[in-house]
């Protein structure tokens, strides 16, 4: 089973891969369009990246919602689709 990236390491560590997200979610991501900055907003929809920690085959069993890495992954159930 391919995991996510095609199975190579995008992430931000050697055991991890990263998926791209958009959402209105109030914590900001890795990467998050929102800010405080020229022409950002600091809430609504935007794009950012989730850093997925990876099993030997690929397959996500934790996650890294935002920075800082430092925070750790959370172990929970990971349901992940894609619109086609």
């Amino acid at each position: 089973m391919t995991g996510l990236a095609g199975g190579e390491n995008t992430g931000l560590r050697a055991d991890s891969v990263l998926a791209s997200c958009l959402d209105s979610a109030i914590v900001p991501h890795f990467d998050d369009t929102r800010g405080d900055g020229s022409g950002q907003w600091p809430s609504g929809v935007a794009s950012g990246f989730i850093n997925f920690q990876v099993d030997d085959d690929g397959q996500p069993v934790a996650f890294q919602f935002s920075p800082p890495l430092s925070s750790g992954f959370t172990s929970l159930p990971i349901a992940i689709g894609r619109l086609a």
